[in-house]
């Protein structure tokens, strides 16, 4: 069984601040500065940068909501809007907002046994 919070932990999070860790690269931020905001290590960013990660997070990472989404936070931090408290709050109103149309869902009902109209993820 498995758990629409698990899709969220296990692809929805990790694409997230792959797109974010992406998107401060390109305004020249280290390795090292996006560990510290992001709360990553520079390891982590590392392979968030170079694509080196699992699979499971390619859906969303080809996703253009969660790329503009990322986009948005990610220009919040480097403006100096976004601490931490900020990330977070922004990060979780995302994904409640994927949650509320279905984005969850789809990838839930696909894998695990449940009719298609099912809608517990929008609860």
């Amino acid at each position: 069984m498995l758990f629409p919070c698990e899709i969220v932990v296990k692809r929805f999070l990790p694409a997230m601040r792959a797109e974010i860790t992406k998107e401060l690269a390109r305004k020249e931020f280290t390795q090292e500065e996006i560990a510290g905001l992001l709360g990553l290590t520079q390891a982590a960013v590392s392979k968030y940068l170079s694509g080196d990660y699992g699979k499971e997070i390619k859906v969303f990472e080809k996703n253009q909501e969660v790329r503009e989404e990322a986009r948005k936070i990610a220009n919040e931090i480097a403006d100096g809007k976004l601490k931490t408290r900020g990330i977070i709050r922004e990060t979780c109103i995302t994904c409640r907002k994927f949650r509320d149309k279905g984005r969850i869902c789809y990838l839930h009902i696909r894998e695990t046994p449940l009719d298609k109209y099912c809608e517990l993820c929008k609860r």
